[in-house]
């Protein structure tokens, strides 16, 4: 064999082995999925992150309660869980749909800025955690 045929093969065994690990990366990625929901909650923000099919992000929870119906929208009935919740500042109308989220969710970790605020909204919700 002459050493441009070896040079040849190996650079095509090496663009197949690295279009092979770049698919495989792929393929995990595309399964494991990144879906985000932007959820009409009003005057304020709500915004559910889903991981693959199972793994819940909730950020921030609007001036109200009506985070609750509109997560009922998108994540299974059973689902009681949220992994992790995001609280980007403690505004009232950021926050206030928090609390009703802990009173019907199993909530994994709390996420805040630690910036400190009067309204009762907020204080309640520091209590919670």
């Amino acid at each position: 064999m002459s050493p441009r045929f070896k040079k040849t093969v190996s650079i095509v065994f090496l663009f197949l082995a690295l279009s092979g690990w770049v698919w495989w990366l792929w393929k995990d990625w595309d399964s494991a999925g990144l879906t985000a929901v932007f959820l009409d909650v009003g005057q304020g923000d709500g915004v559910l992150l889903t991981i693959g099919n199972d793994f819940q992000i909730v950020i921030d929870g609007g001036p109200d309660d009506s985070l609750i119906q509109k997560l009922g929208e998108y994540m299974p009935w059973y689902d009681r869980t949220i992994e992790m919740v995001i609280l980007t500042h403690p505004d009232w109308d950021h926050v206030t749909g928090l609390v009703s989220l802990t009173e019907r969710y199993q909530i994994g970790a709390v996420l805040y800025t630690g910036i400190q605020s009067h309204n009762a909204a907020y204080t309640e919700l520091r209590s919670i955690i």
